[in-house]
């Protein structure tokens, strides 16, 4: 009844923070972000946040962002990521033991021709991994729907349809990649 207040920012390094996530493990908590390079801190309480470092510098393919990690087995992690392929956006996952050296995997989603809602100019952003009843769900949301347009004009800030952004896509799978 309040409402909500405002805390301090707990990390400012003076360059974008995009889609932090994050993960409990080993009885702290771990905060990812990014973009273009894989960004982490360290927390015993959920709000005190120490130890910045960049734990991936160079990934695997360009527009790298929006990093979402689950544990997958005792001591394995996947970690899912927006990229980009040659002409469309893509879902990309890495796999990492200590939740700091990360190797790239493989592509787990990837748009093309008749993709519904893709275009050149699409991303498919904030994946977002859960396992249920044996399965694992892959949301994700595109930036915009039509082919052509909305990415030129996006660059003069106007957005045709920005209540498309609203719209998730689920995935499923029987297995994490």
């Amino acid at each position: 009844p309040a409402g909500m207040t405002e805390e301090a920012p707990i990390a400012d390094f003076g360059e974008l923070a995009w889609a932090p996530h994050v993960i409990r493990a080993g009885g702290s908590y771990r905060m990812f972000w990014s973009p273009h390079k894989l960004h982490q801190m360290d927390s015993a309480d959920g709000i005190t946040w120490t130890n910045h470092r960049i734990t991936m510098s160079a990934p695997y393919h360009k527009f790298f962002r929006d990093p979402m990690v689950i544990q997958v087995a005792e001591g394995q992690w996947l970690l899912y990521t927006t990229a980009r392929g040659a002409y469309f956006s893509q879902v990309d996952v890495y796999q990492s033991f200590d939740l700091e050296e990360w190797q790239y995997i493989r592509t787990a989603l990837r748009g093309s021709w008749g993709s519904e809602r893709n275009s050149h100019f699409a991303s498919m952003e904030s994946p977002f991994v859960v396992q249920y009843q044996g399965r694992y769900y892959l949301s994700l949301t595109y930036n915009n729907d039509s082919f052509f347009w909305p990415g030129i004009l996006l660059q003069f800030h106007i957005w045709l349809n920005p209540a498309s952004y609203n719209d998730t896509l689920v995935f499923h799978s029987d297995n994490p990649y």
